[in-house]
């Protein structure tokens, strides 16, 4: 979760990717299978239930987006981030930059 958050961050903030606002507002690890496979109650959610996950960012409309929670969710959060599949960025680390 940390290397989506920071690979979309740069892809937005120093690359100016348009695509990486799905990135960062993505419900993905809010329901990830793989953290429910190891969390003992079988919880997906991958953000701390100890301290708050906050986002506030600048969409790439110029709209402010701010959420103070991403584990309980926020408007605008959805699951279209435009990635299949589960991440890994070791995989995607090894290919060629376009």
């Amino acid at each position: 979760m940390v290397d989506w958050y920071t690979s979309a961050w740069f892809d937005k903030y120093l690359k100016h990717e348009r695509s990486a606002d799905k990135r960062l507002l993505t419900n993905r690890w809010r329901e990830e299978p793989l953290v429910a496979e190891v969390d003992p109650n079988g919880d997906g959610n991958a953000f701390s239930f100890y301290y708050l996950s906050r986002l506030d960012i600048h969409l790439a409309n110029g709209e402010k987006w701010d959420c103070e929670n991403l584990r309980k969710g926020c408007a605008g959060i959805t699951s279209g981030d435009g990635y299949q599949g589960v991440y890994s960025y070791a995989a995607i680390d090894n290919t060629p930059e376009p």
